[in-house]
């Protein structure tokens, strides 16, 4: 039980100066494309914007960089979880976020619906983007960390 519960733990917080440099590297690369990736997805007509596109932009743009966040974070720590939480979290996210704007007055149609599923599969591919970048800024920090001193290094030179 009490591995379970550090190896959960090890997930959400992180462990060392690695882990959350890696972490940090993964939440900004994350947010980035997928904040662009929901720009270019969830922006229709920019110069004929109705109150229905803007409301979809927002839900859009909002859910994605929310579940790019979370996901960023926790793919930190385990790659493979960016692009299994990235459609997942964005639709959850953009039905919540949708459900706020008709309670503030902006009531969306249901086309848009149907754009949260496109939504959700473009934050996969954004999520699958991110991988590779990630994995090679986790090994770079690794072998890092790893090094020998410079002053050991010159001994073995003599």
């Amino acid at each position: 039980m009490r591995i379970w519960l550090r190896y959960l733990m090890s997930i959400l917080v992180p462990a060392d100066e690695v882990d959350t440099r890696v972490r940090a590297w993964s939440l900004a690369l994350t947010i980035v494309v997928a904040a662009s990736v929901g720009h270019w997805f969830c922006t229709d007509d920019p110069f004929r914007p109705t109150s229905w596109v803007n409301t979809w932009w927002a839900c859009g743009m909002f859910s994605i960089a929310s579940s790019a966040a979370i996901s960023g974070w926790l793919g930190g720590r385990i790659t493979v979880l960016i692009p299994l939480l990235m459609p997942v979290l964005t639709s959850a996210f953009a039905l919540l976020y949708m459900d706020l704007a008709n309670l503030a007055g902006y009531p969306l149609d249901a086309m848009y619906g149907i754009k949260v599923i496109g939504l959700a599969f473009f934050a996969g591919v954004a999520g699958i983007a991110v991988v590779f970048p990630v994995m090679f800024i986790r090994e770079q920090l690794n072998r890092q960390r790893y090094r020998e001193c410079p002053e050991r290094e010159s001994y073995r030179e003599m």
